[in-house]
């Protein structure tokens, strides 16, 4: 029984590779040609500047960076980076909602309003607030921020910005 088996299966490939190369030809003939006409230099793109071109939010600008706005305040400030600590509010894989949820922070409480900060660590997005340089202030936010409605909040080790008096 496997004699035959193999006889037909050996057979079987031998007629299939001694086909007529005419039917191979055929088919190959019959294949859309592609149109190398087209030229990329004919576009007339040279106007376009890296600038006006619109980026995803997250492409604008690495999230760990600080805003411009910020970059000018810190010549003007005597800005020292320090052992302290922040309150984590929120972590999750969606930029969108991230930042609609920094929003709400802002506006739920606005004294902290430029130290919320938004950073990505693969794969989450992470909201933290403040620059602690006490545990005892720390825990006192991450209190009222529970008792605004962020039940998930909790306290991290982080390097926080020590702000002096401005330079003149």
């Amino acid at each position: 029984m496997r004699v035959i088996v193999y006889i037909l299966m050996f057979s079987g490939f031998f007629l299939t590779a001694c086909s007529p190369k005419s039917q191979v030809k055929a088919q190959e003939q019959n294949t859309p040609k592609f149109d190398e006409s087209f030229d990329p230099l004919t576009l007339n793109d040279d106007d376009l500047k890296p600038e006006d071109l619109q980026l995803h939010p997250r492409e604008m600008k690495k999230p760990d960076q600080p805003p411009q706005e910020n970059r000018a305040e810190r010549e003007l400030m005597n800005l020292e980076e320090t052992d302290g600590f922040r309150v984590q509010l929120f972590a999750g894989k969606e930029y969108d909602k991230a930042n609609l949820i920094k929003s709400e922070i802002a506006l739920k409480f606005p004294v902290y309003g430029q130290q919320i900060y938004l950073t990505f660590e693969t794969p989450w997005y992470k909201i933290r607030v403040g620059n602690f340089r006490a545990r005892e202030q720390a825990d006192e936010f991450r209190d009222q921020a529970k008792s605004a409605g962020f039940d998930q909040s909790f306290v991290v080790k982080s390097k926080v910005l020590r702000i002096d008096q401005p330079l003149n």
